[in-house]
């Protein structure tokens, strides 16, 4: 049975056998194994309850579309003191949970989102921050 050719690995230009990474990119995830993390049967099951009372991602239906919820995500992580009770969770679909949760996490933002004064939470953010007079 005939196999994948090798691809070209974009950063250091060697060919890389199909569905391995190259060794100029090593793993950075040193994060313990979901398991680990205690996502295990109870998770599982609390899971899927979850998405058959919440079958809708919630970030889509803020923007006005319908998309089914695949993924569970804790509005506060439970390493920062979450917990796995309904009030904490929220139904997104695949592309909101990849894009919009994980690389917020990736990059350690805090909250997104408005003040009640419309201002937004992230301090970061440029509104927020002091304005150089330098100019």
């Amino acid at each position: 049975m005939p196999t994948r050719p090798p691809r070209i690995c974009p950063r250091c230009r060697r060919p890389v056998p199909a569905g391995q990474r190259c060794d100029c990119r090593p793993k950075t995830d040193n994060r313990p194994s979901p398991r680990a993390r205690g996502y295990d049967a109870a998770w599982e099951k609390l899971r899927a309850a979850f998405l058959k009372a919440h079958p809708f991602c919630v970030m889509c239906q803020r923007e006005g579309r319908i998309e089914h919820a695949v993924d569970v995500n804790h509005k506060k992580r439970v390493r920062d003191g979450g917990t796995n009770d309904w009030s904490n969770l929220e139904g997104l679909c695949r592309h909101h949970h990849r894009s919009v949760v994980q690389s917020r996490e990736r990059r350690g933002a805090v909250p997104h989102g408005c003040n009640e004064d419309g201002t937004p939470k992230d301090p970061d953010h440029p509104w927020n921050r002091e304005p150089d007079n330098a100019a």
